[in-house]
């Protein structure tokens, strides 16, 4: 051990700022260059369609605030309303491995069941759905399935470029009678 340099000044102080500043954009675009040149990437790629959708949402805050400025004055309903509105508990469970979701809102619903919807879903790399259909072995009740496509049309998972293209899954709903 005397000898071997890996093993010297191996006690450092914690708080000390590290020697070596590291720009993780640029580690990022370094190494999705290296990927790039020896094929195991190409040129149209995952990091670069995620830059640009960061870029977009940034860009389109500006416009949303807008929207939501103008929608405002079309829909002035009271606290107290949007709260009547909202009713009925729920629980939410999906199965997709090797994912999180990023928004998964639970759903709003009136209905007077109870019963459980069971959604077959596929999400892509980006972490969008793709393609979803109701269980057979899902409650048949309407108002259910519907609160359960209108919180699906919202969910986004992680995206994740290692991911299968179309990776299979389930979300279920739960839903509590009133």
């Amino acid at each position: 051990f005397r000898d071997d340099d890996r093993f010297r000044d191996i006690i450092r102080n914690i708080a000390n700022p590290p020697d070596v500043t590291i720009d993780a954009e640029d580690y990022v675009d370094r190494v999705k260059e290296e990927l790039i040149e020896s094929g195991q990437l190409s040129k149209d790629n995952f990091i670069d369609e995620q830059k640009n959708a960061l870029n977009e949402m940034e860009e389109g805050e500006t416009a949303m605030e807008v929207n939501d400025e103008k929608n405002k004055d079309d829909t002035k309903i009271s606290a107290g309303e949007m709260a009547a509105q909202y009713q009925g508990p729920s629980h939410i469970f999906y199965n997709l491995p090797g994912r999180h979701y990023i928004e998964l809102p639970i759903p709003i619903y009136k209905c007077e069941g109870s019963g459980t919807v069971v959604i077959n879903i596929v999400v892509n790399q980006r972490g969008d759905i793709v393609d979803s259909k109701q269980d057979a072995s899902s409650s048949q009740d309407p108002c259910l399935a519907e609160a359960a496509a209108g919180a699906l049309k919202k969910t986004r998972f992680n995206p994740d470029a290692r991911a299968e293209p179309r990776q299979a899954g389930t979300i279920t709903f739960h839903f509590v009678a009133q």
